[in-house]
This record gives C-alpha cells, sequence and structure tokens, in this order.
C-alpha cells in the first residue's frame, strides 16, 4: 500500500487557542525556519521590498536547540497573515502545516515538479508564486481589502478542518486493511 502522509507541525507546536481574524494580526507575513537549499535567496527577494515581514531564519539545522522555542514560534505564527513556506528538500514545508495549525494563510511556489506538486492532489486555498518577489502583490491586492483577507482565512480553515477530519479516516482505512 502507498501512501503519502502530510509532514505536520513542529513537536509543542500545537495549540488549543481560537484564531486571531487575518485582517487584525500583527505581522503582514512570517518566516521562521532554516535557510537551506534556495530559501535564504527567496527570503533576500522578499526582504528586498522592504514587507512587514517577520524573517528568522538560520543555517543550523532543522532540531537545532538554537533555533526559536515552540511557544514563540507558534505565536508569531499566530499574529501573522500569510506564512512563507518555501521548499526545503522538497516542496511540501512544515510551515504549511504549522500556517494552517495558527490560522494563517500559508504561501508557497509552485514547482514544475508534478509529483511534488501537492496542490495537483487536494483542491487547496492557499496562495501559490511562481516566484517570491510576487509576495508585494498580495500584500497591496489583501491590504487593500481586508475583507477578502478575512474569508480567504475562513476559506483556508475550513478547508484545513475538512482536509484532517478526511485524512484520518484514510489513514484508518488503510490500517484496517492492512490487517485484514
Amino acid at each position: 500500500i502507498h501512501m503519502w502522509v502530510p509532514l505536520g507541525y513542529r513537536d509543542g507546536y500545537y495549540s488549543q487557542y481560537g484564531n486571531i481574524v487575518a485582517s487584525k494580526r500583527k505581522h503582514l507575513c512570517a518566516f521562521l525556519g532554516t535557510y537551506r537549499m534556495t530559501r535564504q535567496k527567496n527570503m533576500d527577494e522578499v526582504k528586498a521590498h522592504g514587507l512587514d515581514c517577520f524573517l528568522s531564519g538560520m543555517d543550523k539545522g532543522w532540531a537545532s536547540p538554537d533555533l526559536t522555542h515552540a511557544v514563540e514560534y507558534r505565536e508569531v505564527y499566530r499574529e501573522t497573515m500569510f506564512v512563507l513556506a518555501p521548499w526545503g528538500h522538497n516542496a511540501e514545508s512544515m510551515r504549511v502545516w504549522e500556517a494552517l495549525e495558527a490560522g494563517a494563510i500559508p504561501v508557497w511556489q509552485h514547482t514544475p515538479e508534478e509529483h511534488l506538486d501537492f496542490s495537483k492532489y487536494h483542491d487547496v486555498p492557499f496562495i501559490t508564486v511562481n516566484e517570491w518577489k510576487e509576495v508585494p502583490a498580495i500584500e497591496k491586492k489583501y491590504g487593500e481589502n481586508p475583507e477578502e483577507l478575512d474569508q480567504l482565512q475562513q476559506k483556508v480553515c475550513n478547508w484545513y478542518q475538512r482536509f484532517k477530519a478526511g485524512y484520518q479516516d484514510v489513514i484508518a482505512n488503510v490500517i484496517e486493511q492492512a490487517f485484514k
């Protein structure tokens, strides 16, 4: 049996608190994580436009004790409208799941490698960019229309709840079939 399983979110990340409406959040966008692969270049593109983004990257590994503590990490994302989720070793990033868990809207880059493109298999309401220099246009669009921003956030949150419930059923079915 072949089955894709989402990466999930960082240990200690789960929050039982309700979501803050996107238009009332402190940060336009954020990225917390390691600068590997092309991430440094991608985040430099975002910085070059002077956006109000909380960017905290480092060159150490993902399990480094020097990384931002999980609670602080979670709180930054809970106060962020858009979480930037650049590729790491594959197109799927833990930041996608952390954004969803925090009620933020994931922004990720399109991948030409179809088998790695999660959005091809799931009708996701996330924002997809071809290049990170497109992020300022997102700020402009949603900054001028906070109602549309809040509607997108609600659509993303609803999708995530349905996805989690549906995937629990898929996993339970795979386990059940494996032991028949």
